[in-house]
């Protein structure tokens, strides 16, 4: 890494295979070092409280100026650049670094998110989800949802409308009745009876066609509406600018877009002689009905004639077979969306079914991963992948979804998240099934049914685009017994997390201070056993106040970092055995020269004890 301005103005660092260790006083710029790296290169910390932190000192250091990191992978070096407040190189394709700030390894343990990064950057099919990405799946699954929620509205208003029917049938056969008494008086009666019932029958159908004329031009003219929205403020691109150095790159997608909002106002005078068409359609259909209602007068005023009263039954009974027609084609419009609601449901659930597949192999990589860690790691530390543990994100969406319901919410969204999935209560939600979810969740049906009423009325969609994801457990063994991570001191967690983060043997690492929280007896058995572990082509940069770790564990290169106070800057770089690394170590860090001849001593020692 090399940097241009600000604190570091100058420094120019080549770091080795093996173990790298920066070592100086506080305030020569050793963490600035750590986070210069992980901007240049947009790495995310592991925990978000640090992230904040980690971005303000890495631009507090830069000033204005800017870093430049190498990263050497196979026989290819990549060279990547950023200036203060500048955007993010892509490095996508490349196994970057991975780098702990203090708080990150203290952290870590503490947080959910933090753990399940952790042990999925051991993952082998980490991002990769067979067939259909979960992105795009839950996308699929949340634009289904809307669309069944909004045909089950349709199918409601239809349905208040279809209640009709039996109580017309009932009435048109009462006054088939009435009609028939009446016509039985006279044969010249029941003649022109027929004749208006003949009438009246083509005259629904007349009636049909308006309607079904009539709903098409409510869907072209809010189709047309949409269009319009469009046209009134068509989207633009903006110029090229001139500082960006070359001729307009725009041009062509700026001709596909006019061509776009070309084709958009055709498509809107398309719809507009549409329209127009239906609306001759109408006038025609009115021509033709003119005369039949003509007719139907002249034999309804006769109709009077030869009885008193025939007139009105024959009215109000024409009335009600004109809307029992129109009912009937409304049942038949139902039926449709009945059909296409059932489509949709099987379509959502094949994109679940694949969705719960991509989460199931997602933590059986988890379980393959934690295995292998364990393997090195036992039984010191254990890690048991957990699945589908973190209910907090579920019962808070639940919650939201029975607020306002009357019911205790809070409590109940709980005990909801621990018995039923996300995808099973919205099933048992769409089909009313309260008895079922009474026993899931061992409430009473009242509530259960409760439940369901305000949960569809307030929607789903959110419900199933919910995913209650895995946790990691990390345990230490304490005597005989394994404490879970949470229940353990500062120190006592970094013992857990740093040695998993060692068992990255492909990728470099980059650690702050991994010293802080451990005592020297750790760093020993098991940090330092650890890094000897990796092997030296496996690449490490500490940085470290602890003189045990570029001691014991046979530092590649040691570079001494020194400030004037304005500018910090490398002193030394050097081979762990170069005399003045030794000066340097001797005189920088802890415990001064006797401490390092022990350290001397106590090494040679530990490397004859382990051959």
């Amino acid at each position: 890494m090399s940097v241009d301005g600000g604190f570091l103005d100058g420094l120019d660092l080549q770091f080795r295979d093996g173990l790298n260790v920066l070592i100086g006083g506080r305030g020569t710029g050793k963490t600035s070092v750590v986070e210069l790296i992980r901007y240049c290169l947009d790495i995310r910390n592991y925990t978000d409280a640090s992230a904040k932190r980690s971005k303000e000192h890495a631009l507090a250091v830069l000033e204005d100026g800017q870093v430049r990191v190498t990263v050497t992978h196979g026989n290819n070096s990549y060279v990547f650049t950023r200036q203060a407040s500048g955007p993010p190189p892509q490095v996508t394709t490349l196994p970057v670094p991975i780098i702990f700030s203090q708080t990150d390894i203290e952290a870590l343990g503490l947080q959910a998110e933090g753990r399940l990064r952790l042990i999925d950057s051991f993952r082998q099919r980490r991002g990769k989800d067979a067939g259909v990405s979960t992105e795009n799946l839950v996308a699929s699954v949340q634009s289904l949802t809307a669309e069944m929620q909004q045909l089950n509205k349709e199918m409601e208003a239809l349905d208040s409308q279809l209640s009709e029917i039996s109580t017309l049938e009932a009435r048109i056969r009462e006054i088939e009745t009435q009609e028939a008494s009446v016509a039985a008086h006279s044969a010249e009666a029941q003649k022109k009876q027929l004749e208006l019932q003949r009438i009246d029958g083509q005259a629904s159908a007349f009636a049909i066609s308006a309607d079904v004329c009539a709903r098409t031009n409510n869907v072209l003219e809010t189709f047309l509406t949409r269009l319009e929205s469009l046209i009134a403020v068509p989207p633009s691109l903006e110029a090229w600018p001139p500082q960006a150095g070359t001729s307009d790159l725009l041009k062509k997608p700026r001709v596909h877009l006019e061509s776009a909002i070309s084709h958009v106002r055709l498509a809107a005078e398309e719809i507009r002689l549409g329209m127009k068409e239906v609306t001759e359609t109408v006038g025609e259909i009115g021509k033709g009905r003119a005369p039949l209602d003509a007719q139907a007068r002249q034999l309804r005023k006769d109709i009077e004639g030869y009885r008193q009263g025939a007139g009105a039954l024959a009215r109000q009974a024409s009335q009600l077979r004109e809307r029992l027609a129109q009912l009937r084609t409304v049942a038949g419009i139902r039926a449709e969306k009945a059909t296409r609601l059932e489509s949709l449901r099987a379509r959502r659930a094949q994109q679940l079914d694949s969705l719960e597949a991509n989460w199931e192999r997602r933590f059986n990589d988890r379980v393959e991963a934690a295995e292998k860690l364990n393997q090195q790691l036992s039984p010191q530390i254990r890690i048991r992948p957990l699945r589908a543990a973190q209910i907090t994100t579920y019962a808070g969406v639940l919650a939201s979804a029975l607020r306002g319901s009357a019911l205790r919410y809070n409590e109940l969204s709980v005990a909801v998240a621990q018995r039923i999935s996300p995808r099973e209560i919205v099933e048992l939600v769409e089909s009313g099934d309260a008895d079922r979810l009474a026993e899931l969740v061992e409430i009473n049906r009242d509530r259960a049914m409760k439940m369901i009423t305000h949960i569809r009325e307030h929607g789903t969609a959110a419900l199933l685009s919910t995913h209650v994801e895995d946790d990691i457990e990390l345990e230490l063994l304490d005597g005989t017994e394994y404490k879970s991570i949470e229940g353990l001191s500062t120190g006592q967690r970094c013992t857990v997390v740093l040695p998993i983060v060692l068992e990255h043997r492909d990728r470099s690492i980059v650690v702050d201070q991994p010293e802080d929280h451990l005592d020297n007896a750790f760093i020993v058995e098991t940090l330092i056993r650890a890094i000897l572990n990796r092997g030296s082509s496996a690449q490490l940069i500490f940085t470290t106040h602890n003189a045990n770790i570029p001691v014991l564990g046979d530092a590649e290169q040691v570079v001494l970092l020194g400030s004037d106070g304005r500018h910090g800057f490398a002193e030394h770089v050097g081979a762990l055995m170069d005399p003045q690394t030794v000066t340097s170590i001797t005189n920088v860090m802890e415990g001064g020269a006797e401490a390092f001849r022990r350290r001397a001593d106590f090494y040679e020692r530990y490397s004859r004890s382990n051959g």
